[in-house]
């Protein structure tokens, strides 16, 4: 009976001791990777990375999952814009920060996830991109192969993302700046997507929109926007239900001349002088290129181009407004040319009297000043002349000449009888003056022209001994 006693013990002691020494094998926790190498497995079944042995000098764990657009911190440029809200990602994910010695494969099953591998060879160099993040920047990849059934990446990454996008356009440039009247061409890259179940967009016919603004700028079928008023709008391309990123369009005033020409009145002479970009290049003098001879009498004093390029002459002696239609001015060769005006405006009482500035607003209505103290308004309809010339929205001073607009649409106006220069909000029918500076504050003589730069400095042209009198950095004047 002792024996028994002591045999129960012993049995019980033994077990004890041996449930409490840890076993010499215990198998690593999962997704942990060491040098010897493994692979690991998304959960849901359809990709895995296989670390080869000696690609790691020590322990980590390693995690393949889905993850969605909505967690990203960026998108890759290219696709900024596009719609990739159920776009495909996996991300590979590491414990810690470590080297590797050598590259990963990460291994997907196209069929599985539907993915478009058609065209794709065993070649590691592909001409498809493929968008990977690798420590928080995206690179677009070009290796990667498709072996049997497996889509296979090598990279030698462990904190990665592999972004398979969805069908994309890319407009360019993303911003553009032109002049009234002017035009800009538009490009745009259609990417295909990586999934089967969406649309095609490479090589399929755009349809080209402006679409915030459509009275700033129109666009055609091959992309070229013509500036139709000043503003901004934005420009996309679609097809197949895929519209691109939102281009930035901004459209200032003025008209560039035809093929880029300058275009200078001479009184005196009684002709417009025409001189060609390589004219303009060249750092010798040279007479015009060409020459257009007004009729006589008219007394050119100062011109502009409408919004579809016509050319408008303030015949000052004669009180008279000359058009030349952009058809004409691209008829005429080198030499003198003395063709007929396609429209003649007669001046009417105050309405055109001694002109001497002009300039177009974005609607399409000339303003002109005159030595009779007034700036008058000339609609499309009075220019046209199916209706008859009446002073409107006048602006009355002291001797009113050069005429600018500003970027945020007033009219800035030259008193060169007072040595000033005012700014008049045009958008009521009746203008009302917004600023005025006095000669003294600008050092302002007899200003008789005036011009805004991009930067929003007003270069003024006055009469002191033929210098000309800039007014340096006009937007800190006026907010102070």
């Amino acid at each position: 009976m002792l024996f028994k006693v002591r045999w129960f013990f012993t049995l019980i002691l033994l077990v004890l001791s041996l449930t409490a020494c840890p076993p010499s094998n215990v198998n690593p926790p999962p997704n942990t990777i060491g040098p010897s190498g493994g692979t690991i497995t998304s959960s849901d079944g359809h990709a895995k990375a296989v670390i080869p042995a000696g690609a790691l000098s020590e322990s980590i764990t390693l995690t393949l999952s889905k993850v969605n657009v909505a967690s990203l911190a960026s998108l890759p440029e290219e696709l900024a814009g596009s719609n990739q809200s159920d776009a495909l990602i996996y991300e590979l994910k590491s414990s810690k920060a470590t080297n590797l010695n050598n590259e990963i494969s990460i291994e997907l099953d196209p069929v599985a996830l539907g993915l478009d591998v058609a065209g794709l060879s065993t070649s590691q160099t592909q001409t498809r991109p493929l968008y990977v993040q690798v420590n928080d920047s995206w690179q677009s990849l070009f290796s990667y192969s498709l072996v049997g059934d497996i889509f296979r990446i090598k990279m030698q990454c462990v904190f990665c993302k592999f972004f398979f996008f969805n069908p994309s356009i890319t407009v360019s440039p993303s911003n553009a700046s032109i002049a009234v009247g002017a035009s800009q061409q538009f490009s745009a890259v259609a990417r295909d997507g990586w999934l089967i179940n969406k649309p095609k967009v490479e090589g399929m016919p755009l349809t080209w929109v402006s679409t915030s603004n459509v009275s700033v700028a129109s666009i055609n079928n091959n992309g070229l926007a013509t500036a139709l008023g000043i503003g901004t709008t934005t420009i996309t391309a679609s097809t197949n239900g895929v519209t691109s990123n939102s281009a930035s369009l901004t459209v200032t005033q003025g008209f560039n001349a035809p093929n880029r020409s300058l275009y200078v009145p001479d009184f005196l002479a009684n002709l417009v002088r025409i001189y060609s970009p390589s004219q303009l290049a060249s750092s010798t003098t040279a007479a015009a290129q060409k020459i257009l001879t007004l009729p006589s009498g008219s007394g050119p004093n100062s011109l502009a181009f409408d919004n579809q390029g016509n050319l408008w002459v303030v015949a000052r002696n004669s009180n008279k407004l000359l058009m030349y239609s952009k058809s004409q001015l691209s008829a005429l060769v080198n030499g003198n040319n003395s063709p007929s005006p396609s429209r003649t405006l007669n001046g009417n009482g105050m309405t055109l009297e001694r002109g001497i500035g002009i300039i177009f607003d974005s609607a399409g209505n000339a303003w002109i000043s005159q030595e009779n103290n007034r700036v008058v308004k000339l609609t499309p309809a009075m220019l046209s002349g199916s209706t008859a010339l009446t002073n409107q929205a006048s602006i009355t001073g002291n001797v009113p000449a050069g005429l600018a607009f500003d970027g945020a649409g007033l009219l800035w106006v030259t008193m060169a009888g007072e040595n000033s220069l005012e700014a008049y909000d045009i958008s009521s029918a009746t203008p009302q003056r917004r600023i005025k500076l006095q000669g003294g504050n600008t050092g302002l003589v007899f200003p008789e022209g005036v011009a805004f730069h991009s930067q929003g400095t007003a270069n003024c042209q006055g009469v002191i001994f033929g210098w000309l009198i800039i007014v340096p950095h006009l937007d800190s004047l006026l907010s102070g």
